[in-house]
């Protein structure tokens, strides 16, 4: 029995993919997608510059205000690292489109027997609930950025109406149609950030997620290499099935071994980013939860947006961290089957040699790097938040000298 596994049976693949294309950064099939891509890709950029233009002016125009500049770093940071992600992903399009076809047709798109579609199924079921956490409470976020100013303005004359953001131009944008037209661009300009934020780091928790079950299904496969039909019937024949299946996982352990090292060369620098600037929103989103006196709406949304900055890094050094583990797990696997029965030939002198091989290259785990510097794993987690706690309390300590 074989089943075919494609992406629309995925819903976890089906909404990160979605969030590519709302970016621009996806595979196009013909031309028509092609001008929607450029158009797409034109659109984030624009939203991006807006995104860096509001922030900025509104931190240089309110230099008197620590509190007020603050929030404007907070939200300045989210759009650098969005921005920073983009471009470095658009700079290797060539190679990212070709990791996606790749993972397309050997991941997504493959035969896989009953056993084996258990496993992708299970990885389906875990970073289902990832991503739709994720989503929900990134949903949850840019929705409160909305409804602050729609909740503070109620009640109030048509000339105090307020913006989601501080907009610096010299025009009456509290006046009909003005006001309309900037609520709106603000809110499109929020939602690309927010989708240039989340993307991209999402994308690569789910190529960790199927590479690590990638190489689960290669210990399964590896656990059944001497379990043939012909065992009890030939011996001699037996062996060369089993020395044919072993090239087969031997290809397939070189062939994901490869493709780690792909993944790494195009996201090492965006991971690079991601860690390092982590630590920053979490420290600035929690200083506006805890020490800003704000609205309640407000405060709720820094409240969502540092639980999704944890969220965030936990989901995606786990899938670092099982990356290692289960890369590692393929070298355990081939040692503990059963080799030692396979009879001294020169068929059984090269099986020999070849396990031997496979167990040295397993001892070197597959990962993820930041920026060559070091690997991600979930111990980086821990780094982060501590970090985060320490910029916290230098931050904390530096306003209340200067109050």
């Amino acid at each position: 029995m074989i089943i075919i596994l494609t992406m629309g049976d995925d819903i976890s693949i089906t909404l990160t993919c979605l969030l590519m294309k709302v970016a621009g950064l996806w595979l196009a099939s013909n031309a028509a997608e092609q001008r929607l891509r450029w158009l797409t890709l034109t659109y984030t950029v624009g939203m991006l510059s807006l995104g860096l233009y509001v922030n900025f002016a509104d931190i240089c125009n309110t230099l008197d205000d620590i509190s007020n500049v603050l929030y404007g770093i907070c939200n300045v940071t989210f759009v650098i690292v969005g921005s920073f992600k983009f471009v470095v992903l658009f700079l290797q399009k060539a190679k990212f489109v070709n990791l996606v076809q790749y993972t397309e047709c050997n991941f997504w798109h493959s035969n896989y027997d009953p056993q084996e579609k258990i496993l992708l199924a299970e990885c389906r079921r875990i970073f289902t609930f990832i991503i739709v956490f994720a989503y929900c409470i990134l949903n949850s976020s840019l929705a409160n950025y909305i409804l602050t100013p729609l909740i503070m303005d109620y009640g109030k004359n048509q000339s105090e109406r307020s913006l989601p953001f501080n907009t610096w131009v010299d025009l009456p944008l509290t006046v009909s149609p003005y006001y309309e037209i900037t609520f709106i661009i603000q809110i499109l300009c929020l939602a690309q950030v927010g989708v240039c934020h989340i993307c991209f780091d999402t994308f690569l928790s789910l190529i960790n997620f199927h590479l690590a079950y990638q190489f689960r299904i290669l210990q399964y496969r590896l656990k059944n290499l001497w379990e043939c039909s012909d065992k009890d019937r030939d011996l001699t024949d037996y062996i060369n099935k089993c020395h044919v299946t072993l090239k087969k996982c031997v290809r397939q352990h070189q062939a994901l071994i490869q493709y780690c090292e792909k993944v790494n060369d195009i996201y090492s620098l965006n991971v690079l980013a991601f860690v390092l600037a982590l630590s920053l929103l979490i420290c600035l989103t929690m200083y506006q939860v805890l020490m800003v006196d704000t609205t309640l709406t407000m405060r709720v949304t820094f409240i969502l947006l540092t639980f999704g900055s944890f969220v965030e890094i936990v989901m995606f050094t786990y899938s670092c961290d099982l990356l290692i583990q289960e890369s590692r797990n393929v070298g355990l696997t081939i040692y503990s089957v059963g080799w030692t029965n396979l009879p001294m030939n020169k068929i059984g002198k090269s099986l020999r040699s070849s396990i031997s091989i496979m167990i040295l290259r397993a001892n070197q785990p597959c990962y993820i790097t930041a920026g060559g510097f070091f690997p991600m794993s979930l111990e980086i987690s821990t780094t982060v938040f501590s970090t985060a706690i320490s910029y916290f309390t230098l931050l904390t300590n530096s306003t209340q000298e200067d109050e």
